[in-house]
Order: structure tokens, then C-alpha cells, then sequence
């Protein structure tokens, strides 16, 4: 109770102090542009307000510079004051309500990174380009800690930083408006339009441990299409080294002493390694007369991967089917002439190397059973970590037209959009298969995500006696998306000779994609919505938006959205708004198969995700006792509520804005249902086997060492509060009067208010309430001359709690971070421009976990929301005319 009154107080206090801040604000002084909250629309020309495409449509048209919606714009020049090039991180550095963690060895979060805006999950976010619906990355988030399991977001990661023009961000609901997705509010990411011009920047970072090195280079120009018309071009590559941040795993230390053939270190922790990243990025139009012009864009890009997964010990003693079956006594030894009358010798391992142990001599090489036995012991004599990769093609193409015709404005468009990652192993073997190649490159197979998009948008102005035109908006929308699974590499999924013998019968770490999982999984959906806004008296604003969308797979669905915005004086405005929306299950979610590796509170486990409503989920989970029901997926619900204030001056502007989103039925993986435990009676482990059997029988990957499995289910509900401010102040401390200060605040929770039927567990729980940071603030002071600038910001990041972490000596609290940074520019007069920085100036790490040795050598946390390799240091060197 005391922690929440506290939360109350600090809302109320920075309601009064932005109320005080509002009312007594010098009118008389200049106004300054405001780059980094909502009050920057207040400074935007009418050519630059009919560029933002987030919101409502009558915003977008021009019409008005004031909405009841929340935003952030950050500019051109926000975004290149920031150490790095990858967009995620830069977005996260300028919006506290953004969070997006390392994602080390968390197989494909680590490829594609998942990031949650004002603590919902990545699906919850709707990204736009131009104002065009982002096209989803082509991996699940399985691994996603917590807040992100499971979710399918749009990979960030594939847009350059130097294309764009603008991010702006909507913080708000917006389903009745935009469709699926838009539950947490939407990102809009405005390219650059110029016609002429050349910018090039080539930047090197370092950490100050001497590793992570980025190495970047970029270039963007724009040139005219005739008279009437522009292209625009930008091309990025880059190179990310990895960093480490481990100590040697115990079991690895101890296995030293009698076993030279170790790693040290056998695992490593740190940011993967990024190669071959291209991303190329054009846009265009032309003005075909006064009246309409056509439009383009698109993009190709391309990017590898690299992550390590667990280390596998030579004894067997961490996981079996592959060195042991009983925890490391004895050796698993595999004949691979079960005809002949030949057995092969029981080889107890000693010291946990099973190389100089009693027997091994007769299966090793040159041993008078080597061509009769088989060990993993003499290909990998030192244990094994498989190195896991994936490769990210990214493309997308958008044509379309708009213009004005008897004053009606419209907007068609097309659009196609697709990501593709093939992922691979190295240093990885198929344990069944003693021909299997660790020196050889094993694909598990590929997933490719598909999305077509056709667009009409219409909008136009009636006088019906109000302080300001009736805009009406209208339009349709035809979308279908596909996800393809491709079959990996034969070895990757197919059973050797050994696996009926107790072997791994796939690739070890993610088992490879059968012919019989693969295929593709497609759902179309049409939509229709219809906006009205009007400022109805002077100082009154008021928008209805209705959405009615219908989905081949799970029916319709419809949602509204009211909003307000009051002018109590020039200076003091309210805004309010209440919106209902959805999140629509994705083709990936309802039709995946797979299974892989994963560690549990319980230890590590080869589990099977499984289809929802599939005959194989069905069978498995009627026979398991206490497992739940499998069933079709349907959409997620939402309610939202905000309300705040804005306050304006010629000399100041700050916000506050509340908010709550409640989400029902929100899509999540079912807990683990293991498919052996001493609970279980003859006749259940019986039924169990039998389907297990089964499911062999038909190909699922990995389904003979299967002892868990999942599959998504509408679960459970949640509620998510919090609150924004934002404040920014000019103060003239130099004599050039360019120094300004802003303050920018979140604060979000959210709480699991229903748990149908208990299906996740109290760590998962945790993992959605407190895996993300509560409080997140943000101070910067910029000071800008003529030639140069200098630009000083301070990070806070609450404290978050992994309860997997806890233990008797650690609750799982990693405590509160406060990080430092520099950045500043000098331009030179012949337009060469160097900019120098540091990020993480004191290089502030989370709080290591108490024993990292037995931690599989992990010294930080995945989910820390900064990172945890340290302080960065940067140079740039830009040219542009």
C-alpha cells in the first residue's frame, strides 16, 4: 500500500508543478523549437504538419496543428546526436517508455530483437513507414524474457538510421484507426524527401573493455525526377563484433583439472556479432499535375547473426542424448551394427572424462571396437557450444498515388513486404548421425514472412456550422499475410542410426524443420473505418473513429475510438480520449512447429511447441494429466484510456499524460507440460508414450527426446497504468542563448488481473510485472553555436526483478542504473563535420548475479534494459553539401 500512495504522490506532484510551470510562464520571450515532445507540433509550418502520419487523418491532411493524441517527434538532428546505428537503441535512448534488452543466447530474440513500448509486448506496437504498415520480421520471439515470449514484432533493425527524416511517435491506442497492433500506440518512421544533396558518415565504436568494435559506414542523396519530382537514396554497412562478459562455467572449471581438451571459456555472454550488414533504402514521387502525384519506396537489406547457445559438457552430466543418459556415470555409446553378435562395452566415465576411463580404448580410434561403436567423445573429446546463426534478408517495395480531386482527398496504395531468415549451425552436430559434420554448416531451415497490402484512404471537409470544417475520413484496406516454413537440411531434422538408441535425433540446439512441418500458413483479413473530427467550438476539439475488420480465420471484430481536446487559455489544454482495440494471433503463431533447447527453473529441457488446435497438441494434451486445453487462437482485446494536460508558453512547453491499457485474452505460450514425471501412473505414462510414438511416426522434429511441450493459448488478462511528462526549458547561460534543458519521464506497470486456469506460472508472472523498468527518465542539455554543439544527457532505469534468477543467496532484484553520456560536433565550413562521444561515461553495469560460475558463466542479466557491456566511446566523420 505504501509503495502505491507513493505512486500517487509523484503523479500529483508533477501535476502541480506542470500546472504552476503552465500559468506563470514569461509570454513575452521567443519561441524556441521543441524536437523532443508532443509541443513540437506547435512550431511545425503547415507544409511540415501534413507530412506527420500518425494520428488522425485530419492532422495528417494539414487542417489543424493541435490533436487530442500524444505525441513525440524527434528530428533528423536528434537522431544522428546518438552514439549508435542501430535504431532500436536509438529510439530507446530518446523515449523512456521504449525498452529493448541484449538478447544474448536466446535463440531467435537474439536474431531479431524484440522491443516493448510502455510495457506491452512488440506485437502490441504498430510500426509505420511513411505512414504505411510495416511489413512483421519473420521469427517469433520465443524466448523473449517474458514480456516478449512468443511475440512476432517488425525487425527495426532492417531500416538505416541515415534514411530518415523523422521518427514520430503516437502515444496512444489506435486500432479504430490503423487495425491490429496498434494496442501500445504506433512509431511512424519518415524518410527523407530531399531532391538534392549528398550527406556521407563513416563512424568506429569501441567499448572501453576493448571489444564490441562497430565499424560503419553510410551515405544518402537525393536527386530530381524532372521538374516535379525527387529520389531518394541511402545505403548503410556495417560490422558489429561481439563482446564477452563471462567467467569460466563451473562445471567446465572442474572438469579442467582432468580434462585439457575444455574451452575457457567453454560459453560466452555478450552482444552477438553482426556481419555483412547492408541495408539500401529509396524514396520517390513525382507530381503528375497540380492535383496528384505517385509515390514509392522500398528497401533491401541483409544482415548474419551470430550467437552461442549452452555449452555441452563431455560427460553428459548437464543434458543427456548425447555424451550420457544417467547424468554423466556412464558413457553413451551407440552400435552401429546392431546384426552382428558384437556388444559394445559399458564404459563407466571417471573424473567426468570419459577419454581416460576404463573401456573407452576399445571404441577409440584404432581400438578393436572403433568400427563397431560409437561416442561423441572421440569427435568432440572437450564438449561442444554450438555456435547458432541467422541470416535476415529484409525487402519490401510500396507503390501508390494521392492528390485531390472536387476536394476530396485521397490515397492509394499498394504494398508488398517481406523478411526471410535462414537460420544456421556451426560447431553442431546431429547426435543420431555419427557421420553428422561439426566443421560443417547444418541448417534447421528457414522462415519467411510475407505481407501484401492494398490501401484506399479518402478524406474530405463539410461546413456544417461548426468553429471549423467536419472532416469525414474514410477508406478500405486488403491485407494477407503469409508465413513460410522452409525445410532445413536433411541432417538437421532426420533420425541417424543411433537414435533409437538414446540419441538427440536432430541438429543439437534447435531441431531442424521437417518436409512434414514445412509449408505455408496464410490469412487474409479486409477492413473498413470511418473518422470524423471537428473543432466543434473554438476552443474544442472532438474525434470519433469507428473500425470494422473481418478475418478469414476467427471472424470480425470492431472498435472505436473517441478523443477531445479543451483550450482552457493559450497557454493550458486538456486532452482525453477512449479507444477499444485488437491484436490479431499471426499465421506464425497459429501454425509453427518446432522444437529446441531451453533451460527451466527446473533445468534444461528439449521442448515441442506445438500448434494451437493441431490434431498433435490436441492429442498430447488430452492425455497429459493437468495439461491445458488446446484450442484455435482468437484475437486479443483491448481498452484504452488517457488523459493529460499540455501546457505552452513562448518560453516553455511540458505534458502529462496518464494512461491505461487494459489487454484481455492476450496471446501467450501455455506453460510447460512435461511428458514424463514420477506423479504420473502406468496407464498415463502408457497414453503419453503411445503418443509420443505417434508423433515420430509423422516427423515432428525431435519428438523422441521431447520431455516437454507448448503450444499459444489466450490466457490470460492484464492491466498496464502509467503516466508521461515531458518538459523542456531554454535557458541562457551563454551568450549565443542556444542552451536548452529537457526532462522527459515514464512511469508504467502493468499487473496480471487474470490467470485462466493458472497456465502461467508465478515466473512468468513476475517476468510481465517486473522484467521492465517502472520509472524511466531522461535529462539532456543541449548547447548549439554556430560551428558546433555539445549535447550532455542522464539515463535512469528502475530496478527490475528476473525471479528465475533468485536463489538463496539472490532475491532476482538487479537494482536502479543511472548512466551518463557525451556527444558533441564541430562543422566545419567545407562541410565536413566530426563528432565525437562517449556513451555509459562511468561505465555503469547491472548488478551481477551472486554466483556467475554456476550460472552457466552468465555474469549479467539478458533482460538488463542498457545492456551490460559498459561504456562506448565513438568518432564520426560526416560530409555533406
Amino acid at each position: 500500500m505504501e509503495k502505491d500512495e507513493n505512486k500517487s504522490s509523484i503523479y500529483w506532484l508533477f501535476f502541480l508543478v506542470s500546472i504552476s510551470w503552465g500559468t506563470n510562464a514569461d509570454t513575452q520571450v521567443e519561441k524556441k523549437d521543441v524536437a523532443q515532445n508532443f509541443e513540437f507540433l506547435f512550431s511545425l509550418s503547415l507544409e511540415e504538419l501534413m507530412s506527420i502520419n500518425v494520428g488522425s487523418r485530419r492532422l495528417s491532411g494539414g487542417y489543424t496543428n493541435e490533436t487530442f493524441t500524444p505525441f513525440n517527434i524527434f528530428t533528423e538532428k536528434d537522431i544522428s546526436r546518438q552514439r549508435g546505428t542501430n535504431l532500436n537503441t536509438i529510439i530507446r535512448t530518446l523515449l523512456p517508455s521504449f525498452n529493448v534488452a541484449t538478447q544474448t543466447n536466446l535463440d531467435e530474440a537474439a536474431i531479431i530483437r524484440p522491443a516493448n513500448f510502455r510495457g506491452l509486448a512488440p506485437d502490441h506496437m504498430m510500426i509505420l513507414l511513411n505512414g504505411k504498415r510495416r511489413h512483421r520480421g519473420s521469427l517469433l520471439s520465443y524466448l523473449g524474457g517474458g514480456v516478449s515470449d512468443g511475440a512476432q514484432g517488425v525487425d527495426i533493425e532492417s531500416i538505416p538510421t541515415i534514411a530518415l527524416k523523422s521518427i514520430q511517435v503516437l502515444r496512444d491506442g489506435a486500432s479504430a484507426q490503423y487495425g491490429s497492433d496498434a494496442i501500445a500506440g504506433i512509431i511512424n518512421l519518415e524518410l527523407k524527401d530531399q531532391s538534392k544533396g549528398f550527406s556521407l558518415e563513416a563512424r568506429t565504436m569501441v567499448t572501453s573493455s576493448g571489444d564490441g568494435d562497430v565499424h560503419y559506414i553510410s551515405a544518402n542523396a537525393g536527386f530530381s525526377l524532372t521538374d516535379n519530382g525527387f529520389i531518394n537514396l541511402s545505403a548503410e554497412y556495417s560490422e558489429h563484433y561481439k563482446t564477452e562478459r563471462q567467467v569460466q562455467r563451473e562445471d567446465a572449471a572442474r572438469l579442467t583439472q582432468y580434462n585439457s581438451e575444455i574451452p575457457n571459456p567453454a560459453q560466452t555472454w555478450g552482444k552477438p556479432e553482426k556481419k555483412d550488414n547492408v541495408k539500401l533504402f529509396y524514396n520517390s514521387a513525382i507530381s503528375v499535375n497540380d492535383h496528384s502525384k505517385i509515390y514509392s519506396f522500398g528497401n533491401i537489406s541483409n544482415r548474419i547473426v551470430n550467437t552461442v547457445f549452452y555449452y555441452r559438457t563431455p560427460n553428459g552430466e548437464d543434458r543427456p542424448a548425447r555424451y550420457s543418459n544417467d547424468g554423466g556415470q556412464t558413457l553413451l555409446v551407440g552400435d552401429l551394427n546392431l546384426s552382428n553378435d558384437i556388444t559394445c562395452p559399458s564404459i563407466n566415465i571417471i573424473n567426468g572424462n570419459p577419454v581416460t576411463s576404463p573401456n573407452y580404448h576399445l571404441i577409440s580410434n584404432g581400438g578393436e571396437l572403433d568400427s563397431e561403436c560409437f561416442a561423441w567423445s572421440e569427435i568432440r573429446p572437450g564438449g561442444f557450444t554450438p555456435i547458432f546463426s541467422g541470416e535476415v534478408k529484409d525487402s519490401s517495395l510500396l507503390l501508390g498515388g494521392k492528390g485531390d480531386w472536387e476536394n476530396v482527398q485521397w490515397d492509394v496504395s499498394t504494398h508488398w513486404g517481406r523478411s526471410k531468415t535462414r537460420l544456421f549451425f556451426n560447431n553442431s552436430m546431429n547426435p543420431s548421425n555419427p557421420n553428422s559434420n561439426p566443421h560443417k554448416e547444418i541448417s534447421p531451415g528457414s522462415f519467411i514472412q510475407t505481407e501484401f497490402n492494398i490501401n484506399f484512404d479518402f478524406s474530405y471537409p463539410i461546413d456544417v456550422g461548426y468553429y471549423s470544417d467536419l472532416v469525414l475520413a474514410t477508406g478500405f484496406e486488403w491485407r494477407d499475410e503469409i508465413m513460410e516454413v522452409v525445410a532445413g537440411d536433411t541432417d538437421s531434422y532426420n533420425p541417424g542410426i543411433l537414435a533409437g538408441q538414446g540419441f538427440r535425433s536432430s541438429v543439437d540446439g534447435y531441431a531442424g524443420l521437417s518436409p512434414e512441418t514445412a509449408g505455408k500458413f496464410s490469412r487474409k483479413n479486409i477492413s473498413i473505418y470511418l473518422e470524423a473530427e471537428a473543432d466543434v467550438f473554438k476552443n474544442w476539439m472532438l474525434g470519433l473513429s469507428i473500425r470494422w475488420e473481418d478475418f478469414e480465420d476467427f471472424g470480425t471484430t470492431t472498435n472505436y475510438k473517441v478523443g477531445n481536446l479543451y483550450k482552457f487559455n493559450e497557454s493550458l489544454s486538456m486532452r482525453a480520449s477512449v479507444s477499444s482495440g485488437f491484436r490479431a494471433p499471426t499465421p506464425g503463431q497459429s501454425n509453427i512447429q518446432r522444437t529446441s533447447t531451453v533451460v527451466t527453473a527446473s533445468g534444461v529441457k528439449e521442448s515441442g511447441i506445438l500448434p494451437p488446435g493441431s490434431s498433435l497438441a490436441n492429442s498430447l494434451s488430452s492425455v497429459v494429466p493437468g495439461a491445458p486445453v488446446s484450442q484455435q487462437l482468437t484475437a486479443e482485446k483491448s481498452k484504452n484510456m488517457s488523459f493529460g494536460f499540455v501546457f505552452n508558453s513562448l518560453k516553455s512547453t511540458a505534458s502529462i499524460d496518464f494512461f491505461q491499457i487494459k489487454v484481455t485474452d492476450r496471446i501467450s505460450l501455455s506453460p510447460f507440460v512435461n511428458t514424463t514425471s514420477a506423479d504420473f501412473s502406468a496407464s498415463e505414462q502408457a497414453a503419453i508414450n503411445e503418443v509420443i510414438a505417434d508423433l515420430v511416426s509423422q516427423g515432428v522434429p525431435g519428438a523422441s527426446t521431447i520431455n516437454s511441450f507448448q503450444f499459444f493459448i489466450n490466457d490470460f488478462d492484464t492491466v498496464t497504468m502509467g503516466m508521461d511528462f515531458t518538459l523542456e526549458v531554454p535557458v541562457d547561460l551563454f551568450e549565443e542563448k542556444n542552451t536548452t534543458f529537457s526532462f522527459t519521464y515514464n512511469h508504467t506497470e502493468t499487473k496480471v488481473e487474470t490467470n485462466q486456469d493458472n497456465l502461467i506460472d508465478s515466473s512468468r508472472i513476475s517476468l510481465l510485472e517486473r522484467a521492465l523498468p517502472e520509472n524511466r527518465w531522461i535529462i539532456t542539455g543541449l548547447h548549439e553555436s554556430q560551428n558546433w554543439y555539445v549535447l550532455a544527457r542522464i539515463s535512469f532505469f528502475d530496478d527490475i526483478t528476473i525471479i528465475s534468477d533468485s536463489n538463496s543467496d539472490f532475491d532476482g532484484n538487479y537494482g536502479v542504473k543511472t548512466l551518463f553520456d557525451v556527444d558533441g560536433s564541430y562543422y566545419f565550413d567545407n562541410g565536413l563535420t566530426v563528432q565525437l562521444g562517449v556513451e555509459n561515461l562511468f561505465n555503469v553495469k547491472p548488478d551481477k548475479y551472486p554466483d556467475p560460475a554456476s550460472y552457466s558463466g552468465q555474469v549479467y542479466p539478458d533482460e538488463s534494459p542498457f545492456g551490460f557491456y559498459g561504456t562506448y566511446y565513438y568518432i564520426a566523420l560526416k560530409y555533406g553539401f
